[in-house]
């Protein structure tokens, strides 16, 4: 019994054998392993965050898998990053040099004879060289078990090294004969044709990809602007059980409203910017800032006509109505424009900008900035561009339940340098954001995000004035500033001794830009003093404007503006 499984086992290990020698033997295999090794090495390193790791596991392969071209590349890549670039990009452009210059020597010199005339050092480096690998090797091995969770880059690393073992032998090259190159385009073109069958099958099932779903873009100097053509229904909280759906159109011109053809001569145009406030977030098109506004000028006036253009966005911060203005608003050829501000979020969103916060935040708006801000950086980017254009991949993202599959992964790789998250978890959590902003005495951060918020603010008042036009900023106060019931439950639930005051961050605004000669008025008193309760002016459950609070807003822009466009 033990003689006859013996007798198996050395029969099947006598055709493994057979088997390596015969097709594993040969030059084509051989440079498939090492291609192999390259990348399962360069795999492993993925895992383990580790300068000195990925240095050493690139110096590796630069001796193993190289010629003098990727040692003379790899040596010169690494002096210059040292010397004049930070060193915390130096592995991933070593891991782009090394790898370029691999496969450019296998192929440039796929004349040698053997696969020895690779190495271009002396005989007498040989034991030197093989003893440093080994050496490396086990440092490597150990890093990986310190650096690392999981077992998981250690076996991918003894697997690199056991096929890097397996092609060290003296196997003959040769040149890749005319049916080979015709092998692999073959190979290219069915992978090709496949993928395009593919497609056209997915399209003929599913339909086209919508290319214009989504409310935004990616945007690679204001992270995010209005998606042209895009679609978006939201569900809005009006109270405890109850929700709206509210449906976004953004025009071909990138903005939620109409399209507007080209200024006519008798035509005044005012452009309003801000965030979900001007967008109109928990109201329909017809109930925003903008329109209410140009319903007001349409009621007074018959001769000349005024258009109110709504260049709101959703999550928008000082920013992104800076690029809105620069990129969209100044085209349509405005008359006057009007900057609305939020300082429940707007100081915070410009420190995000440099990598800070306030010690209070409003969490989820981080959580969203952060997802935006990713669709800027390549790999999502590309994720960003197969869902527009691919309805294969559309579909097939439906089998991880939507996760960006392109995106995660090629970000994994560390290819290509990703912005560092935002801080998710605000020094005082228990602190509304709302008192933050108005302490009586403000910490450095909250100064250093007024200085950067007047720095966009100045830059649109200074294009302006380049262009003759009429700029305004103006105030939303959060509904807890605006309702004595509201803003003392929301002091109730702190524990200090330290003085807050609703609208006070408002006002140190307001002296900060008259200081620069720049015209703002609030809604603060308006709202405080109106008739009606703040159930009727806020959605509680959702902090924006109703439409009658919409009214309300555009009746006091228009009597702050009225006397710069005389009718």
């Amino acid at each position: 019994m033990m003689k006859s499984l013996y007798s198996k086992i050395s029969e099947h290990a006598r055709l493994i054998t057979d088997f390596i020698n015969k097709y594993m033997n040969t030059p084509a295999c051989s440079i498939a392993i090492r291609l192999i090794f390259l990348c399962l090495t360069v795999f492993t390193s993925f895992y383990i965050d580790n300068s000195f790791v990925h240095l050493l596991i690139y110096l590796l392969i630069a001796i193993y898998l190289s010629t003098i071209l990727c040692l003379i590349a790899t040596s010169v890549t690494v002096l210059y990053y040292l010397l004049f670039i930070n060193f915390y990009y130096l592995d991933n452009f070593l891991l782009y040099t090394l790898i370029i210059m691999t496969i450019l020597s296998l192929f440039l010199h796929s004349s040698k004879n053997k696969l020895e005339d690779y190495q271009y050092y002396p005989a007498f480096f040989t034991p030197i060289i093989r003893y440093f690998y080994y050496i490396t090797t086990l440092i490597i091995i150990f890093l990986c078990t310190l650096d690392s969770t999981d077992l998981y880059p250690l076996i991918l690393m003894l697997v690199a090294l056991t096929l890097l073992q397996i092609s060290e032998k003296n196997l003959r090259l040769k040149k890749p004969s005319r049916s080979t190159i015709y092998s692999i385009a073959l190979l290219l073109m069915s992978c090709i044709f496949s993928l395009i069958f593919l497609e056209t099958g997915a399209r003929i099932i599913f339909g086209a990809p919508d290319k214009n779903s989504g409310l935004y873009m990616p945007h690679h100097e204001y992270i995010f602007l209005l998606n042209p053509g895009g679609k978006a229904t939201y569900t809005i909280a009006l109270s405890a059980d109850t929700n709206f759906p509210v449906t976004y159109n953004i025009s071909q011109q990138g903005f939620r409203d109409r399209y507007h053809p080209p200024k006519s001569i008798d035509e005044k145009r005012i452009l309003l910017l801000g965030d979900s406030f001007t967008m109109g977030h928990a109201v329909e098109a017809q109930h925003t800032i903008a329109q209410y506004l140009e319903n007001i000028f349409d009621s007074i006036n018959h001769d000349e006509t005024v258009t109110v253009i709504n260049g709101g966005m959703n999550a928008a911060g000082p920013l992104q109505a800076y690029g809105m203005f620069l990129e969209r608003g100044l085209q349509l050829e405005p008359d006057v424009i009007i900057l609305q501000l939020f300082l429940f979020n707007d100081i915070d969103d410009v420190l995000m900008t440099i990598g800070k916060a306030q010690r209070s935040f409003y969490a989820p708006m981080r959580t969203i900035i952060n997802t935006l801000r990713q669709q800027s950086e390549f790999p999502y980017w590309l994720e960003y561009n197969a869902r527009q254009y691919s309805r294969t991949y559309v579909e097939l993202s439906k089998f991880t339940g939507g996760q960006p599959i392109i995106g995660d992964n090629l970000a994994a790789l560390r290819f290509f340098p990703l912005a560092q998250p935002l801080l998710q978890v605000p020094s005082e959590p228990n602190l509304s954001p709302i008192l933050d902003i108005n302490r009586k005495e403000w910490y450095p951060e909250l100064n250093e995000g007024l200085d950067l918020l007047l720095h966009y603010v100045q830059s649109i008042h200074q294009i302006c004035n380049n262009n003759g036009i009429q700029f305004y900023v103006y105030f939303i106060p959060d509904m807890h500033e605006v309702s004595d019931k509201l803003w003392s439950d929301v002091q109730r639930r702190i524990d200090t001794d330290e003085t807050f005051k609703p609208l006070h961050a408002i006002k140190i605004v307001q002296q900060e830009l008259d200081s620069l000669g720049i015209a703002s008025f609030s809604l603060g008193d308006v709202l405080t003093n109106h008739e009606l309760p703040v159930e009727e002016l806020y959605f509680i459950h959702d902090g924006h404007l109703t439409p009658v609070g919409n009214e309300i807003a555009a009746e006091v822009i228009y009597e702050n503006i009225k006397h710069c466009l005389p009718l």
